[in-house]
């Protein structure tokens, strides 16, 4: 039985010509104690995710207006780069649903999950949907992120400052990352959240500022939460030439975590 997450919010713009509905992470088992961990168990951290072209919805099944989903496990890498991705099963199979999913999900990059100071590889699980209703939801919230982005771009990066993925600087990798407090009111309601936050990762390691977020349910504490969860995270630091550095660092999460329990495998 899929493990799906709770209903978001209500007043969502009605359907839209489709691509990307949902997309949520759990974790498997792994497929070697000596090889592949799992992110959120024995201390591993969960990999953050840097980059994830959204699948394209595939033309046929667009102008019939149909829906699907697949279910995909794939490793994340030491390096962060995804591998060995396989479909485990397609509703509505044999509209291009597993293809488009597949070539999305091996062009995601992640920093990746770390164990007692080293980065190590995890197995994953992921469900991608494609649903006319999600569409205009997926890419309103990517608005939101170029948004502040370019927000923090000309107000809030100071002259010289360093920027994980630029200029040489590397990302920062989280070696403690508890998790944020789902806000009691949302969780009554069964709403959840995407947020993202702008944090200053000092040389050191930890989280010395917040100075921009957002979260996509406003109407709820999901910023706060995840703010103050966050400063108390714990990374091995960005660096650059070789030497750790303060550097700005975009965080993105979900409240509450998408990776909450193992799905079993199922048969296709």
């Amino acid at each position: 039985m899929s493990h799906r997450q709770p209903q978001r919010g209500t007043g969502r713009p009605g359907p839209a010509a489709a691509i990307l509905a949902f997309l949520m992470v759990v974790a498997l088992p792994p497929a070697s104690a000596q090889e592949l961990r799992t992110p959120g168990q024995g201390g591993v951290t969960r990999p953050q995710k840097l980059r994830d072209p959204l699948p394209r919805y595939p033309l046929g099944a667009q102008r019939d207006r149909l829906s699907g989903s697949v279910d995909l496990a794939y490793t994340v890498t030491a390096q962060g780069q995804v591998i060995d991705v396989e479909v485990l099963e397609c509703t509505n199979p044999g509209h291009g649903f597993e293809e488009s999913a597949q070539r999305a999900v091996a062009g995601w990059v992640y920093a990746p999950s770390m164990h007692k100071g080293r980065a190590v590889s995890v197995r994953m699980q992921v469900t991608v949907e494609f649903s006319p209703e999600e569409k205009l939801e997926a890419e309103r919230w990517k608005q939101v992120e170029q948004g502040l982005s370019k927000l923090a771009d000309a107000q809030i990066y100071p002259p010289g400052a360093h920027v994980a993925g630029r200029d040489g600087v590397t990302f920062p990798a989280a070696v403690k990352q508890p998790a944020p407090i789902y806000p009691t009111a949302a969780r009554i309601r069964q709403i959840t959240s995407r947020v993202i936050l702008l944090v200053v990762v000092d040389d050191q390691g930890n989280v010395a500022d917040v100075p921009l977020g957002r979260a996509e349910e406003t109407a709820f504490t999901f910023r706060e939460e995840a703010e103050k969860a966050v400063r108390r995270w714990r990374f091995q630091p960005a660096a650059r030439d070789g030497q750790p550095v303060t550097a700005y660092h975009w965080i993105r999460l979900e409240i509450p975590p998408a990776e909450t329990a193992p799905a079993p495998r199922r048969r296709r």
